[in-house]
């Protein structure tokens, strides 16, 4: 995992290795890896950023999944690596997206249920982008027909990389 000395609030962490911050950063990493492979195709970026996300998940599942009592366990929100955790707090500065208690519901629902949160998310995902889709009107602005000029004269301005 990745250390860090201070919180999104600019207050100082008690241990420091915080848990939603390290999620966000293998999030920012698998998006990091995606672009490579598809834009740049960079070796060095691509081993790397392949060992930080073994790492940095590694480092989750070992020391940020924690038992808060008997049976129930939940993610901490910072854990020093040595058996330390502050697990009853709640920043107020995380976006409400990645609410504390969607973290915490994610490992009960996986160590419950059996589901994996991953894919389910995934299928939510696609889910929703598929109704904004059909929410959203399938013209041009001008409310015309689309013009297949503006497109090839689109592509003509677009500087390619050979």
């Amino acid at each position: 995992m990745v250390w860090s000395a201070f919180r999104a609030s600019d207050d100082q962490q008690k241990y420091s290795y915080n848990i939603p911050d390290n999620m966000y950063l293998w999030g920012a990493l698998s998006r990091l890896r995606k672009l490579n492979d598809v834009t740049w195709h960079d070796s060095y970026i691509a081993a790397t950023t392949k060992q930080l996300l073994v790492d940095v998940h590694a480092g989750i599942q070992q020391y940020g999944i924690v038992e808060v009592s008997p049976g129930v366990r939940m993610y901490a929100y910072e854990v020093d690596g040595l058996g330390n955790t502050l697990h009853d707090f709640d920043d107020p500065n995380l976006p409400p997206e990645f609410g504390w208690a969607n973290a915490m519901l994610v490992v009960a629902v996986e160590t419950l249920l059996g589901v994996d949160c991953d894919v389910e998310a995934e299928v939510y995902r696609l889910e929703e982008i598929s109704r904004r889709e059909e929410r959203e009107a399938r013209m041009p602005a001008n409310g015309g027909k689309d013009l297949p000029q503006y497109y090839e004269q689109l592509e003509a301005s677009v500087m390619h990389a050979i």
